[in-house]
């Protein structure tokens, strides 16, 4: 991957969304055989909790195509896998058709429901909910406290949050490209005093758009916080693609 680093400021354009239709076919394309997270969320996963915990589902918000709801399943966690977008969910429900014909059993430990991440409510309490691939980052900041307040309000005493977010830098606006393949790129921009970044995947002539908010993890740590949720665990990994950046994962308990 080729990398360019140049400093226009981001313009508004209206695009496609990268997760309905052929956007989020795009998506699962460039995302689905993504290792990173994983093995840091099952390091989390498989700390010992208190044997009332061990029977219950893991809750996982914005689950996309899949990208970490079969890893954990594999690990033997049953997992509610929720998206807003029934299209990748479709993704996911055609993964899962594939992994019974290869014999994998995989379907008796997922289940796949449309949710909004900002106002769920099921029926039942788990032990722990999953937000990973910075997905926590597509909401708005009331948005997002109402996510986290429905995160709290499903969890099981002495359950967990893991959820992940990037660490970008905000010096100064600019915009990075990434070469993906010969005619698929990724570019990102950036308006630090807005808080914003934009994320535009191009496949050929096709373009697909991603908004984000800049959320640095000692921010969301401090709203978790005054939900009375606690962060115990951090891990940190530079990005090969994009210099400066870095993903974080946060694993938080409830008392």
């Amino acid at each position: 991957m080729t990398t360019e680093d140049t400093n226009q400021a981001p313009g508004s354009t209206s695009l496609s969304t990268l997760y309905t239709g052929t956007g989020a076919q795009r998506y699962h394309a460039i995302s689905a055989w993504d290792n990173s997270e994983i093995d840091t969320i099952l390091e989390f996963l498989n700390e010992p909790v208190s044997p009332s915990l061990t029977d219950l589902r893991v809750l996982e918000l914005a689950s996309g195509s899949g990208r970490v709801t079969l890893p954990l399943a594999k690990a033997g966690y049953r997992v509610l896998a929720t998206d807003l977008s029934s299209d990748m969910l479709g993704i996911l429900d055609q993964r899962l058709r594939e992994s019974e014909a290869r014999n994998e059993n995989l379907s008796r430990l997922i289940e796949t429901r449309q949710a909004n991440m900002a106002s769920f409510s099921f029926p039942e309490q788990f032990r722990a909910v999953c937000i990973p691939t910075v997905s926590i980052t597509l909401l708005s900041p009331a948005d997002r406290r109402a996510c986290l307040s429905c995160v709290r309000d499903h969890l099981a005493p002495g359950g967990s949050l893991i959820v992940s977010t990037d660490l970008v830098p905000t010096d100064k606006p600019k915009t990075m490209t990434v070469q993906l393949a010969p005619s698929i790129s990724l570019t990102e921009e950036l308006d630090p005093a807005a808080g914003l970044r934009r994320t535009t995947l191009e496949w050929g002539e096709e373009r697909y758009v991603s908004d984000l908010q800049i959320l640095p993890p000692s921010v969301l740590s401090a709203e978790l916080s005054e939900l009375g949720m606690r962060t115990v665990f951090q891990r940190s990994h530079t990005s090969e693609a994009l210099p400066g950046h870095a993903n974080v994962i946060l694993g938080v308990v409830l008392p």
